[in-house]
């Protein structure tokens, strides 16, 4: 047991994901995130990030309704008491932590195994930055070892470029940002909701979320949530020519390289297209067209 928990640590813990299965809108929800929470990790020690500070007010309130102990860290936060708060997350007092722009990086607390997202992400490097949080490997007082992370994505990012975030990248000194092995380095810039910004002046508002609009409330869509990559596994070979020709209908209307579909799929399958899915992938691809039509 000593050498597995030393050899454990030497690593990262695997994650399971919990998500819609599609993209959702800037300013929605699946589930409420402490819905999610009690119905998928009733035990966790959670790190919750959300779009701006009202609404991570709004869901604290929402974790000690349920009697559940949450609290809120921001930039505007006194470094006493956030330094407090931190340490009842770290000695397990305080189950859910929320932060807005605080605990992205540098954070070290690997008791930590739910990592929340109720908001949008307008890169690969903050995406990695905000699950790796839940990652690390951890051995309680008792000898109990942490064996997986969750992450609850209630906006359902996993579904869109940026992928699985435990997944394999690129990283690049020579400009480009980071990136999924395999997918071109976009040529886009993002607001922090997802939303693309190619056509707003720097330093203009969001046409997404509004770069001067507070945002109280978000929308609970009612999109039912379940483990991504286990379920969309199941899917048969016709419903695989489907995602696969959605994938690359998508890339193609954003002016990509249809290629990046291939990676993706194989990153949510774990092989690449066989040669029965490709034989339905253009049958797929009209479908796919006839119902974005309709």
């Amino acid at each position: 047991m000593e050498l597995w928990k030393r050899d454990h640590a030497q690593g990262l813990v695997p994650l399971r994901i919990v998500a819609p299965d599609r993209l959702l809108k800037s300013n929605q929800v699946a589930i409420a995130p402490v819905g999610a929470y009690e119905k998928h990790t009733p035990d966790g020690h959670a790190i919750l990030f959300g779009q701006s500070i009202a609404q991570l007010e709004d869901h604290v309130r929402g974790f000690l309704a349920r009697g559940i102990s949450c609290e809120l860290v921001t930039g505007k936060t006194p470094v006493a008491d956030r330094d407090a708060m931190i340490a009842r997350f770290k000695c397990g007092e305080t189950r859910v932590l929320a932060s807005m722009g605080v605990l992205t990086e540098g954070f070290d607390a690997t008791i930590a195994d739910t990592c929340i997202v109720a908001r949008g992400c307008g890169s690969q490097g903050l995406w990695v930055q905000m699950v790796g949080r839940v990652l690390r490997p951890h051995v309680d007082a008792d000898g109990v070892v942490k064996d997986r992370a969750t992450l609850l994505d209630l906006r359902g990012l996993v579904n869109g470029d940026l992928g699985r975030p435990d997944a394999d990248r690129e990283y690049s000194l020579d400009g480009q940002g980071i990136r999924l092995v395999g997918q071109e380095a976009s040529a886009h810039r993002f607001c922090s909701c997802g939303a693309i910004l190619d056509d707003v002046p720097p330093g203009g508002p969001c046409p997404e979320c509004g770069k001067e609009k507070v945002i109280h409330r978000c929308e609970v869509t009612g999109d039912e949530i379940s483990e991504w990559k286990a379920s969309i596994r199941r899917d048969d070979d016709a419903m695989r020519a489907y995602r696969l020709s959605k994938w690359v209908a998508d890339l193609e209307m954003r002016n990509k390289q249809p290629r990046s579909a291939w990676h993706k799929y194989k990153a949510v399958y774990g092989e690449y297209p066989s040669r029965e899915v490709l034989a339905l992938t253009t049958a797929a691809s009209v479908d796919w067209w006839k119902r974005r039509a309709g």
